[in-house]
């Protein structure tokens, strides 16, 4: 594996680990308020219903918030299971090239909610799809 795969592998688990750490501090954030912020909102102009439907709304969101954590911790193991197996070259060429498959697809989908992450991965999975096709290329 080349360097730069390795490196881009590696860049993207850590921007991963830290925006879903990040993720779930907003969500706690959210969900248990400090008391600053609730007392912010009722010195606002609204009416009582308009400020339990601000309340309700940020309580909403932080626990939507709490389920993409769930969803993308799980993601997370995985493809840390996945990568660190692929960066110590644990994996015959097929498996490897299934995993540079889907670090690209999964790459593609994360340049949507976490742009370094998707670089990331794009840059190493479709780096090493290539170095694959390159090999085929020279057997022929």
């Amino acid at each position: 594996m080349q360097p730069i795969i390795k490196i881009a592998t590696i860049v993207g688990l850590i921007t991963e680990f830290f925006g879903l750490i990040a993720l779930g501090i907003l969500g706690h954030f959210l969900r248990n308020r400090p008391e600053f912020i609730d007392e912010v909102i009722r010195e606002e102009e609204l009416s009582q219903s308009a400020q339990e439907l601000v309340f309700w709304m940020l309580d909403l969101l932080g626990s939507i918030l709490g389920g993409f954590v769930i969803f993308l911790g799980v993601v997370f193991v995985i493809n840390a299971v996945l990568f660190i197996k692929l960066i110590n070259e644990r994996f015959d060429e097929e498996t490897q090239h299934k995993v540079f498959f889907y670090q690209s697809i999964w790459g593609g989908i994360n340049i949507a909610f976490n742009q370094a992450v998707g670089i990331a991965y794009l840059i190493s999975g479709l780096s090493g799809l290539n170095i694959k096709k390159q090999k085929n290329n020279k057997e022929i």
